[in-house]
């Protein structure tokens, strides 16, 4: 082999060291600590109401099964795409008042979740059926007394706030009016 020609080494440590930059340009490692952080934050909401949330991941709640099947459908959409939800299977949820029943429970699911302070509690039984005022718990916040918007806002933050979900919370609204409505 002619001496001008250069090896390279079998042994990965040498050729890493090799490649290595000067001590002088090297960027201190920094090591960060996952599972001591904090994922909680203090959120003010629409209605000027504030509380401890924690933020938890879409994907969480698509493995989790809080979002139910018409909104999980168009949120795995969503990440899988690595963009925002699609409008038109927004819109076209907001029309069936079915699916948007699945999706204002599903906001309540997402408050039980995410809220640390105040704790939320769900307002139904393990039937489905809505827990009667004299059998709740005195004090406690159930999700079906937070304001509609306050969730909706939540998912919206817990989701990255994209333009698309803030289409989605004005497209819910009308929908929901229009249930109300009928």
């Amino acid at each position: 082999m002619p001496a001008s020609t250069t090896t390279r080494s079998g042994n990965p440590a040498k050729r890493a060291a090799a490649k290595k930059a000067p001590a002088d340009r090297q960027k201190p490692l920094v090591v960060s600590n996952w599972v001591d952080e904090d994922d909680t934050e203090l959120l003010e909401f629409p209605s000027g109401k504030v509380a401890k949330i924690e933020r938890v991941q879409l994907t969480t709640l698509i493995a989790e099964g809080l979002l139910g099947d018409s909104l999980s459908a168009i949120a795995s959409q969503a990440v899988e795409a690595g963009q925002g939800m699609d409008t038109e299977a927004i819109k076209k949820m907001g029309e069936d008042p079915t699916k948007v029943a699945e999706a204002l429970d599903a906001f309540d699911r997402i408050a039980v979740k995410c809220f640390v302070t105040p704790e939320v509690l769900y307002y139904r039984d393990d039937e489905g059926k809505t827990i009667p005022k004299s059998e709740r718990q005195p004090g406690a916040l159930y999700s079906d007394k937070i304001d509609i918007n306050d969730k909706v806002f939540l998912f919206q933050v817990i989701s990255g706030g994209s333009r698309d979900l803030q289409r989605f919370r004005r497209q819910l609204a009308e929908s929901v009016a229009r249930v109300s409505a009928s």
